[in-house]
């Protein structure tokens, strides 16, 4: 039994790897719920239960490409080297390098920010007025 039928003890992640297109899509359901409404200091646990369903050998097609899908949500430095290996293949480059172009454009983005933040160097204290400037200067590029 897989899906709703299954039961409430069944767990979605050993089911996702069962995962087929046209089938019982409600354990995929269970989890994108689960990676939209994880806070951020879960999303390293989440990440990593996303990797370890990604290199179960009986992972199916549709469930590769869910879990790939749910990557390039959450997915950061720690996923690309399971995500590379998935570039091999012709079958599975697509739905890895959509993964591996949102892992590393997060990456560039916090990159830049930590770059910034270093180059502001704010004493303590001057949190507060660097906070106030940075909104007063959204505001003013939302009216002209």
């Amino acid at each position: 039994m897989v899906g709703a039928e299954a039961g409430p003890n069944v767990d979605p992640w050993t089911q996702i790897i069962q995962l087929e297109y046209g089938g019982d899509g409600s354990f995929a359901a269970i989890l994108r719920e689960q990676v939209a409404r994880t806070p951020a200091a879960g999303l390293g646990r989440l990440e990593a239960q996303l990797l370890r369903a990604l290199g179960e050998p009986a992972l199916t097609e549709a469930g590769r490409d869910f879990l790939c899908n749910q990557l390039a949500l959450v997915g950061s430095a720690a996923a690309v080297p399971a995500l590379s290996r998935l570039l091999a293949a012709n079958a599975t480059a697509d739905v890895a390098r959509l993964a591996l172009e949102r892992a590393q454009g997060e990456e560039d983005f916090l990159r830049h920010a930590v770059a910034e933040l270093d180059k502001l160097n704010p004493l303590p204290g001057e949190e507060a007025a660097l906070d106030a400037r940075r909104r007063l200067m959204q505001g003013a590029e939302r009216i002209r």
